[in-house]
């Protein structure tokens, strides 16, 4: 039996010298430094009831996220005037430009002032509910997490996914889902205009 157990260990040393022993993966987010701060909760459940995300984890995810990139912009600060820190300056703006979080010749400034609910907005989930492809907000992340929403051709279950300025107009939805509502094409469609005009007055879309 110890001769067996012997083999095994060796066996098993063999193939991980072969394939490289897995290593424990790091936690890409923080969550706050303490649990029970009530202006935080308050605010916390302010945006889980505007962005319908699942749990905390999301939010602390995508506040990270932000924090990554203001950390990033206030190192970039103290490097002006180099060729390093233009060249990531550069780099910075292009990256968050292009999800439309700042304007393309903008500074780090713009960086510095951007809030988490301007990353929120950019959620496949947000961009979904905002183009009238859902009734709810609630809706948008269901079609997207049961795979009922594509970006141009590629299928995306991800609602925290961050949606890009150039993508935008190629997220779509399975028609016939959302027909199974009520909701005909030209209603998704006076829908979609509406919001993105920002009309105010007008009635709701009512299902039959």
């Amino acid at each position: 039996m110890l001769e067996l157990e012997r083999s095994l260990l060796q066996l098993r040393q063999e193939v991980l010298l072969k394939m490289g022993e897995p290593k424990l993966s790091r936690k890409s987010y923080s969550g706050p430094n303490h649990p029970w701060q009530k202006r935080r909760i308050i605010e916390e459940a302010d945006l889980r009831r505007k962005y319908a995300y699942k749990s905390k984890k999301e939010l602390w995810k995508t506040a990270s996220k932000l924090r990554r990139w203001r950390e990033q912009g206030r190192s970039l600060i103290s490097q002006a005037g180099t060729k390093q820190g233009e060249l990531e300056t550069v780099q910075l703006i292009t990256k968050l430009s292009s999800y439309g979080l700042v304007p393309k010749d903008g500074k780090i400034e713009d960086v510095l002032n951007l809030k988490l609910e301007n990353v929120l907005d950019r959620r496949l989930q947000s961009i979904v509910y905002r183009k009238g492809l859902a009734n709810t907000i609630k809706q948008a992340r269901q079609l997207v997490s049961h795979g009922h929403v594509r970006i141009g051709e590629d299928k995306v279950s991800s609602p925290s996914h961050l949606v890009k300025v150039s993508e935008e107009s190629e997220v779509n939805v399975d028609i016939q889902v959302i027909n199974v509502g009520g909701i005909s094409n030209e209603e998704i469609a006076a829908i979609s205009s509406a919001r993105d005009s920002g009309e105010s007055g007008s009635e709701p879309v009512k299902e039959e």
